[in-house]
């Protein structure tokens, strides 16, 4: 507060007061009275004025106790800044509901306690999960159901996107070349995962999904799996994905969700070959060193983060 308002304000109360007392001498010839708002004149407008301004005042302002954000949300914060995506007028429905989810799970995970953020952030894992292929042709649906879904690139390798919030267990399956069923997934809810689907020359795939809850699901071309290079040295997820990793001396692998892990090599036609690692609940291990471009996926219903770092001396 300035001294020209300060001297502002004392001459208002002063006239209020002044103004104050003289009614009340002609109102209240009574001096007992009189002296009752005399006092009471002195007392409530400074009162006022410093209960008005030591507000704004920080050191007479209340401290709060300073509040530590989880890993798991400041995980979260770099991927919505990292985000490519941006509102625009080609932007469908499902884009623009999912952009609005993703920035606010981020303000709910500073509000809520770690276990309602957890809940939180994995929508909104989801949410950037869909936004990283925008404009992708989602399939919605509930409960189960037998689709036939159209491949990108028929003859080359696809990816299977599929989401859902439900708890119970989770089942896909699809046609295989001679007419059998393949398991893709198999797990309880809720699910976020990018699944793998062999070269074929079909021009569509026969999907079924066994699941009691709502669900999204899109194939998706080969090209939207991930790269981990000195470019973009880290990545981070939830839930299953692919990734292709560049040439690099070491590979830490961290796991923040409670539930089973496995990292394992794809071959280039995204058929399966050995676990690299596995366990279950939060974790932190080297991966084995690559020597040349790698297919991984992850397998998870959790948080993770894949990063190179330098070889240790």
């Amino acid at each position: 507060m300035t001294w020209p308002r300060a001297v502002g304000h004392g001459v208002a109360s002063g006239t209020v007061l002044f103004l104050l007392l003289v009614l009340s001498m002609t109102l209240f010839p009574d001096g007992k009275l009189f002296a009752l708002v005399f006092l009471g004149g002195l007392v409530v407008p400074p009162a006022l004025a410093a209960h008005h301004y030591g507000r704004g005042n920080p050191a007479l302002a209340r401290k709060r106790p300073a509040r530590t954000v989880q890993p798991e949300v400041l995980d979260y914060a770099r991927e919505v800044q990292a985000l490519d995506y941006r509102p625009g007028p080609d932007s469908t429905e499902d884009d623009l509901a999912d952009y609005q989810l993703a920035l606010d799970a981020y303000d709910k995970a500073l509000d809520e306690g770690y276990e309602d953020a957890t809940v939180t952030l994995q929508e909104g894992w989801t949410a950037l999960a869909r936004l990283r292929v925008p404009n992708a042709e989602w399939n919605h649906g509930t409960g189960h159901a037998t689709l036939r879904l159209v491949r990108p690139e028929p003859g080359r390798p696809a990816v299977l996107a599929f989401t859902g919030p439900a708890l119970g267990l989770v089942r896909l399956r699809t046609r295989g070349p001679r007419g059998s069923w393949i398991r893709l997934y198999e797990a309880g809810g809720p699910v976020c995962a990018r699944l793998p689907l062999q070269a074929r020359e079909d021009a569509t795939l026969q999907l079924e999904i066994h699941t009691e809850g709502a669900w999204r699901a899109a194939v998706l071309g080969a090209s939207v799996i991930r790269t981990l290079d000195e470019e973009t040295p880290a990545l981070h997820g939830h839930g299953g994905d692919l990734l292709h990793v560049r040439p690099v001396p070491r590979l830490l692998f961290r796991h923040t969700g409670q539930g089973p892990y496995q990292v394992r090599h794809l071959t280039e036609s995204l058929r399966p070959a050995g676990v690299v690692a596995e366990g279950s609940g939060p974790a932190q291990l080297w991966l084995p060193r690559t020597t040349r471009t790698a297919l991984l996926q992850i397998q998870t219903r959790g948080g993770w983060s894949l990063s190179s770092r330098p070889k240790e001396s």
